[in-house]
């Protein structure tokens, strides 16, 4: 199972509504996005951290969390659970 595929499944046991994006924008090597969407609430900022710790991750160590992405080197993106909104 790859590393996406490990955040992934974590992400959807979770139940928390965001995407899930893949790039590597300095050809450095992936780097995983998990976006949730603009001003939402710290109690899903806290589920995220939690599922990936579960899965072994830490946010910093090559996966982001924000409200909003965009930038180069875009290899893929998923929806989880819904897929990410904006809570204002």
């Amino acid at each position: 199972m790859t590393d996406f595929e490990k955040i992934q499944s974590a992400l959807e046991k979770s139940g928390v509504r965001c995407n899930l994006r893949m790039s590597d924008p300095w050809g450095k090597g992936n780097e995983y996005d998990v976006i949730v969407g603009m001003d939402a609430p710290d109690r899903l900022i806290d589920k995220v951290f939690d599922a990936l710790e579960k899965a072994g991750f830490s946010p910093g160590n090559n996966v982001g969390i924000s409200g909003d992405m965009s930038g180069p080197g875009e290899i893929r993106t998923i929806r989880i659970n819904g897929g990410a909104k904006n809570y204002w």
